[in-house]
């Protein structure tokens, strides 16, 4: 496929991949795939902010591969054949997102703000799956975005409870860009506030990514005291303020011990 005339305003968030068109497909899969519905060609649009053009193209590709097919119904469409089986096998037990999905469905219901699961990729925060609040006003992410580790409040719990190791080869191919004027972005100042966070076992974003945003996340770790993921409640600033972020932070760290 041509990828340069896809690209679209909407689309920037996949340009940090080496091959956008092939993140966009994928995105596509994984949406259909998780949808408790059938998924129209606007519904993907909308989700996942993808350019109608390209979001057909990949449609009828996935088609000709016996990947997908239209439900009668709705016109919308559902796994078939091969995705099936990929289906069945996202949601195997072992699966970080199927394993935090209750997890994630209780925090919302306790904290009424959008709730999400991410992982690292690629020195950035992935968002792998995400629920939302009634709230008329909420902040909503898209699944398959990346964000940055250090301006985020699930990436910085990342950056303290990984490995000196990987921390130390984060810090070497990534500067600490200031977004916002809280943006931590003094590796001294961010080395202190990684203790603090690996100390209290929370992290919280005031507005360092995105000014008007803030939110708080908690590392989920294995048996062996290893990140995995983290998750992270975030909404308007309005909402997640100060005298608020130690009942979320309870919330959130609750909702680590739910993944199964």
């Amino acid at each position: 496929m041509n990828e340069a005339p896809n690209d679209s305003p909407r689309d920037e968030t996949f340009r940090d991949y080496a091959s956008p068109t092939a993140a966009k497909a994928f995105c596509v899969e994984e949406a259909i795939l998780t949808a408790s519905s059938p998924l129209t060609v606007t519904d993907l649009v909308n989700q996942l902010g993808i350019a109608q053009s390209l979001v057909s193209r990949i449609l009828k590709t996935m088609e000709s591969l016996d990947l997908i097919r239209r439900d009668p119904g709705s016109r919308g469409w559902l796994p078939s054949g091969r995705l099936d089986e990929q289906n069945r096998l996202a949601a195997h037990p072992l699966s970080l997102t199927h394993r935090a999905r209750a997890a994630l469905e209780w925090l919302v219901a306790e904290a009424n703000e959008t709730t999400q699961l991410l992982v690292e990729s690629n020195g950035k925060a992935l968002i792998l799956d995400q629920w939302l609040c009634n709230q008329v006003v909420q902040v909503v992410g898209k699944v398959g975005a990346r964000v940055p580790i250090h301006s985020s409040a699930p990436g910085k719990v990342w950056l303290a409870f990984c490995s000196d190791c990987d921390r130390q080869a984060w810090y070497e191919t990534h500067e600490l860009k200031r977004y916002t004027p809280t943006t931590v972005s003094d590796r001294a100042a961010m080395d202190a506030h990684l203790v603090q966070i690996r100390k209290r076992g929370y992290a919280v974003d005031n507005e360092e990514g995105i000014q008007g945003v803030g939110c708080v996340a908690a590392p989920v770790l294995n048996a062996h005291d290893q990140i995995e993921g983290a998750i992270t409640v975030v909404g308007p600033k309005e909402r997640i303020k100060p005298k608020r972020m130690k009942e979320l932070a309870e919330l959130v760290m609750e909702s680590t011990k739910r993944v199964i």
